[in-house]
């Protein structure tokens, strides 16, 4: 009986998957064609990120940077 609701839950996350990547390259190519344009924001942007994924300390250094910019009256703000 797992065995079954193991491959039903494969297949259902197969499709998942399908949709998705689907949608993400219709998008990709909506940008691609200047059917979309990407938006600008009034406001300064800092990406923190890595190859790494869990532990790299992305987190802990973002937070710190955000800190450490509204100690100098910059407003700051974390979107994760």
């Amino acid at each position: 009986m797992e065995a079954v609701a193991s491959r039903v839950s494969q297949a259902l996350l197969a499709a998942a998957e399908s949709l998705y990547a689907a949608a993400w390259e219709a998008r990709r190519r909506a940008y691609a064609r200047g059917w979309r344009r990407p938006r600008s924001v009034p406001a300064r942007v800092v990406s923190v990120g890595n190859l790494s994924v869990g532990g790299a300390g992305k987190t802990t250094l973002t937070l710190h940077l955000a800190r450490a910019a509204r100690a100098r009256g910059i407003r700051a703000a974390v979107v994760a």
